[in-house]
């Protein structure tokens, strides 16, 4: 649909504000899993459960709002996404015991399943060419990296003053407040597809995934994501826990990082003007190669030093911010007319990756240990390069 130019701004400020929500909210209550294994009394395992409740119900209802959102519009799926968003962190806040946390994070999953989905697909929706697409995704890769900063400061701040609670009554607050903006303020962006039948759109998934070059995409960017929210799930344990870092000190950690993850997406920008999406993603995974061909030495070497593990989190950021905004723009560009449906399959993947990657840590492995946490890094690295070489070998032309 044509917008206005301040029709333009205005959703274009309410989707930066919810991009910005779906990664803060990940660093704020990070920040805080320590402590709330402390307060509950709860093994390490029990605690990362409740995380896996969360990104199982985000994953398996981005599935839905993804082909809610083409038939009915975004607007419409975005808020009541966000109510429930709201909802669930409440309870989060209320809770009493460490079960009674995990159904209720499982409930603030229900409504965190739109933030990706959605936000994405306006993107989508505002961008007129594939190259536009690229830069306005690595524009929301900049916002992620600065949410880092700005949450994990508030994170750390709030879980001082106010404990783990604190967070999620911020969480809930900043939710309402953009549930408000997207009821008065957002202009819908898509075209309702009333005449087709949900069955129909629902049926979009086993067509793109019959489609080879889509579906090895979708598993690369899919294990990027995985290897971003195993890296939010596991720091907080290895650095406080294993290596004896402060709060505070972990919280500069995730900044710092974040502010090497806002330099390499600034430099992709610059890139996006002369170089093709493709040629940038190649680069990165170069990156990754080295960086794990560095994890295997550190792994050997059995070198626990924080700031072997700064260098080596860094390298990572580096290479993922030159390759997700550009792998994610490739895969939309193609099926543009259901872009809820292919960003529900890449947030799908995000958070099925991420959970057992998580879960499987979680149940075998101690984060406090330098090895677990060079094995989870190792293999998502190479599954990484594996997934995105496997999708260059279909249709180049496409890609």
């Amino acid at each position: 649909m044509e917008l206005t130019k301040k029709q333009f701004a205005s959703n274009g400020i309410l989707t930066l504000f919810s991009i910005l929500l779906r990664q803060g909210s990940a660093v704020a209550i990070g920040v805080s899993m320590p402590a709330i294994q402390k307060y509950f009394k709860a093994t390490m395992s029990q605690t990362q459960l409740t995380v896996v409740a969360f990104t199982l119900a985000t994953g398996v209802t981005e599935l839905i709002y993804g082909v809610l959102a083409d038939k009915f519009g975004r607007r419409k799926v975005q808020i009541i996404g966000l109510i429930i968003l709201a909802i669930g962190s409440l309870l989060c806040a209320s809770a009493k015991t460490i079960d009674q946390l995990f159904v209720f994070r499982f409930i603030q999953g229900l409504g965190f399943g739109v933030e990706f989905t959605v936000s994405a697909s306006i993107l989508v929706d505002m961008a007129k060419k594939g190259s536009r697409l690229a830069r306005f995704y690595s524009i929301s890769e900049l916002l992620y990296g600065l949410s880092n900063i700005v949450f994990s400061a508030i994170g750390g701040y709030m879980q001082t003053l106010y404990g783990w609670r604190g967070n999620f009554h911020m969480l809930a607050i900043y939710t309402i407040l953009l549930t408000i903006g997207f009821c008065f303020f957002f202009q819908e962006t898509s075209e309702k597809k009333d005449s087709i039948q949900l069955k129909k759109l629902f049926f979009n998934y086993f067509r793109l995934l019959k489609d080879l070059k889509h579906l090895f995409s979708i598993i690369c960017i899919g294990m990027l994501s995985g290897f971003m929210f195993a890296f939010y799930g596991i720091t907080p344990f290895y650095v406080q826990n294993g290596l004896g870092i402060s709060t505070g000190n972990y919280a500069f950690f995730l900044a710092f990082s974040s502010f090497i993850y806002m330099i390499g997406v600034c430099v992709n920008i610059v890139l996006l003007i002369k170089l093709k999406p493709l040629i940038i993603c190649k680069f990165g995974t170069v990156l990754f190669v080295l960086g794990f061909i560095g994890i295997l030495i550190i792994g050997e070497l059995n070198i626990k030093s924080f700031g072997c593990f700064v260098a080596f989190s860094s390298l990572m950021m580096l290479c993922v911010s030159f390759m997700f905004a550009n792998i994610h723009s490739l895969i939309c560009n193609r099926y543009k007319q259901y872009a809820g449906t292919v960003n529900s399959m890449v947030g799908f993947c995000f958070f099925a990756f991420g959970s057992a990657i998580t879960a499987l840590l979680g149940l075998f492995h101690n984060f406090n240990n330098l090895s677990s946490v060079i094995l989870v890094f190792g293999t998502v690295g190479f599954f990484i390069i594996v997934s995105f070489y496997l999708s260059l070998c279909f249709d180049r032309k496409t890609i």
